[in-house]
């Protein structure tokens, strides 16, 4: 039963969503601008390297992604009101607009699919979806924070960086068995 509920759930077409991203009213949008998007709109305004880090990509890389973003209208950059050196990436109207027509058109298609469902069927469906949530949680509270990283959609870069943010705010060391690069 497990393997056929995994089978259910893992069934998708990217094909369709890349189809809307290719044709949006700007331009194209990646999945790189939209981790950087998402990533803006959960956690506010970031330093470049800590975008870098969260994308898995070298400053440099990032700085170009941030580029052809900010080109689009979708990011800003500003200064960090503590330190001025540091610059932040924050996200502009446009980009938050972009999340949201996002977030829209995924709901409306979702709703034609439920649609489809019997109430008998939609309430089995809730009480499933409701049932994933909850165990999602339980097993959150029980993972390492190390695990929280890759759970909780910080991703692995966070991870690495040695700390990862647990439920309580907090950082948490880890040992992530990688070797620490050493300067000569």
């Amino acid at each position: 039963m497990l393997i056929q509920v995994l089978d259910e759930l893992t069934l998708h077409a990217p094909s369709g969503f890349m189809k809307f991203m290719r044709r949006w009213p700007s331009g194209p949008v990646s999945l790189v601008h939209l981790q950087v998007l998402m990533l803006l709109d959960g956690e506010g305004p970031q330093a470049m390297h800590l975008l870098a880090e969260a994308l898995d990509v070298s400053q440099a890389s990032a700085t170009g992604i941030i580029d052809r973003m900010e080109q689009r209208g979708l990011v800003t950059r500003v200064r960090d009101a503590g330190d001025r050196r540091v610059i932040r990436v924050a996200l502009t109207d446009p980009g938050r607009q972009l999340l949201a027509t996002i977030a829209a058109e995924r709901r409306e298609r979702l709703a034609l699919v439920l649609a489809e469902l019997s109430d008998d069927e939609l309430e089995g469906f809730l009480r499933g979806s409701q049932a994933l949530r909850r165990a999602r949680e339980r097993l959150l509270d029980r993972l390492p924070a190390a695990a929280h990283a890759f759970a909780d959609g910080t991703g692995p870069a966070a991870a690495r960086r040695g700390s990862v943010p647990t439920k309580r705010g907090a950082a948490t060391a880890t040992n992530t068995g990688r070797p620490k690069a050493t300067r000569r």
